[in-house]
């Protein structure tokens, strides 16, 4: 598809869908993101300004015309201590989105990898927890019955971590990954007539 798909979408993430918006040509979708953003904080957190007024995203999204949901969270999470209650507050934000509009299409997207080197010496963000999340996140999609993409796939190394080039922290990609990471969106796609 071309960049008109997005017309009708919210991308909702932390600063690394911040980061994919602001290094691609994305200005058309709506963007409900924040440095630190959580599946907690999504409905807690006044972030977005709308008409004057700080909104949580899920506030936000009920004043909000839009057909598709991009999401894109957790790495900020892997440090929480249990798994169970991560995946408790995702699937909250599934069943909300579909409250607010059961017809959107809701895309799940994967939490992408780090470096080796952030992975090896980072307090928390280390692969292996994500890719624990993203098989509780790829359970919970299927049986919410929405999307789950693997937008690893788009930028990562036959080992699963990201590229030492791809990053400038080994976390927040570097504009040639977010258009690589753009372009998965592009050609995975649902249309309903």
């Amino acid at each position: 598809v071309d960049n008109s798909y997005f017309d009708d979408a919210v991308f909702i993430g932390d600063s690394r869908t911040e980061g994919l918006i602001l290094n691609t040509e994305l200005s058309n979708a709506v963007s409900y993101t924040h440095k630190g953003l959580m599946v907690n904080t999504v409905f807690t957190k006044p972030i977005i300004n709308k008409n004057g007024d700080k909104l949580t995203v899920m506030e936000a999204l009920k004043q909000t015309e839009f057909s598709k949901v991009y999401l894109m969270l957790g790495i900020n999470e892997t440090g929480w201590p249990y798994n169970d209650i991560f995946i408790e507050k995702y699937a909250k934000i599934i069943d909300s989105i579909k409250d607010i509009n059961s017809n959107a299409i809701i895309y799940i997207q994967e939490i992408l990898p780090v470096t080796n080197s952030v992975s090896s010496s980072h307090e928390y963000i280390k692969n292996e927890k994500i890719n624990e999340f993203n098989e509780l996140i790829r359970k919970m999609a299927n049986e919410k019955g929405v999307y789950y993409l693997d937008v690893s796939n788009a930028v990562s190394l036959d080992d699963g971590s990201l590229p030492e080039d791809a990053a400038y922290d080994g976390i927040h990609l570097k504009k040639e990954y977010c258009e690589k990471w753009l372009n998965y969106l592009k050609t995975h796609t649902i249309t309903r007539k």
